[in-house]
């Protein structure tokens, strides 16, 4: 599975890729018979676990969100030129020689209402989407392309900063029947995007060249410099684009946001780093640089990882723990519990004895886990079967 999603009525929606010709795609849908070159799919289960419908499609899509029609809202990025990606009319239905975003929509019974490309002659790259109350969409990525023609004129910073192949980001915003509002290039790479409930953007990412970063951060903000190699930020915007502020999160070293969940104004923070201090508080999961090491395991070449929750209305770091490697999604609760999974051959530290299954076991293996609302993990546990597994995705209903 390479994207995992839920609705409001509890319904999961699945991508990945696939060799089946049978029990993947329904009648009706986009693409209901299997074609070599149509290889990945779409599919929507009920909370009940029967399939409601399901797509054969040409990619597979780096994010997904789905909006308040129940449509599927699919965005990723690819090298190659697909056949069935962008549609006539569209933003941009051509693809441009390397790699360029794409963003498509499915309607609530499968079948694709638009699709389009976004780029231009460099590498141009989605790494998050969503929408609002309005079902507007908003992407956010990266971008090594400077074409004024990727911005609107009028947009916070309609001029690109990239030097050399150092990309930057970009976020876009479309209307719900795929007509660009506006789009802005950024200092910083936009690896998350996340809407308020009360209507506000506020993107997550990290910004690899720290002297050129001078429209990342606001005065006042948590941390106005950058103070490693490569810092991770977050900046809150308007949904006309306008950026009210942004911060760096000032750690020493190489740190960086992957992933981030919004639930009212906290922040829940997914994250790599290298910096040895300041990162983690005290009494969490893993509150020091030390712990990690002190944990037994076989795999030490690690990529130490963080899970921060941050307070967006005061700008305030609330709790925060490493993690001994790198976890692939997680996702938040209205009680400010935290659900975090990865994979891989992490044989140590992650489980407890009264965990679903508390022993490894040969092979990589999926793990998961619980921390409470003060970053303390309340359970854990590996899953898995006799081979390996990968991919591990977790995201809650709401009933969770």
């Amino acid at each position: 599975t390479m994207d995992l999603i839920t609705d409001s009525a509890n319904n999961v929606y699945i991508s990945g890729s696939t060799s089946s010709s049978t029990n993947v795609a329904t009648a009706g849908t986009h693409l209901s018979v299997y074609d070599s070159n149509q290889s990945c799919f779409f599919a929507k289960i009920a909370s009940n676990g029967f399939r409601v419908w399901g797509t054969y499609y040409s990619v597979q899509g780096n994010s997904m969100v789905v909006d308040n029609d129940s449509s599927l809202i699919i965005a990723g990025d690819l090298f190659y030129d697909e056949i069935n990606i962008a549609t006539a009319n569209s933003h941009q239905p051509t693809k441009n020689i390397r790699i360029d975003m794409y963003i498509v929509k499915l309607n609530s019974l499968g079948v694709r209402e638009w699709g389009t490309y976004y780029g231009d002659i460099q590498n141009d790259e989605v790494l998050s989407v969503n929408i609002d109350n309005e079902n507007n969409i908003y992407i956010g990525g990266q971008t090594s392309s400077t074409s004024s023609n990727l911005t609107t004129p009028d947009s916070f910073q309609p001029i690109s900063t990239v030097i050399g192949n150092n990309p930057k980001g970009i976020i876009i915003k479309f209307s719900p029947t795929g007509n660009r509002i506006w789009a802005t290039f950024y200092d910083g790479r936009v690896f998350s995007i996340n809407i308020s409930d009360d209507n506000f953007i506020y993107i997550s990412g990290a910004a690899f060249d720290p002297d050129n970063t001078s429209n990342i951060s606001t005065p006042g903000a948590y941390f106005e410099n950058p103070l490693g190699n490569v810092d991770s930020f977050i900046s809150k915007f308007t949904l006309s684009g306008s950026r009210i502020w942004g911060t760096f999160l000032g750690i020493t070293d190489y740190d960086l946001i992957y992933q981030t969940r919004l639930i009212g104004s906290s922040l829940y923070i997914l994250g790599n780093t290298y910096s040895q201090d300041g990162v983690a508080t005290a009494g969490t999961f893993y509150p020091t640089y030390a712990s990690l090491l002190a944990v037994p395991t076989s795999s030490f070449n690690f990529t130490p990882c963080y899970i921060m929750k941050f307070d967006v209305s005061t700008q305030e770091k609330i709790w925060c723990t490493y993690f001994i490697k790198s976890l692939s999604s997680i996702d938040a609760n209205v009680n400010g519990e935290v659900f975090a999974a990865g994979y891989g051959s992490l044989d140590n530290g992650v489980a407890t004895p009264d965990g679903f299954m508390p022993e490894k076991g040969p092979y990589n293996k999926g793990y998961f886990f619980k921390l409470n609302n003060q970053g303390q993990r309340v359970w854990g546990s590996y899953f898995g079967g006799d081979k390996a597994e990968h991919f591990v995705r977790v995201r809650l209903d709401q009933e969770s």
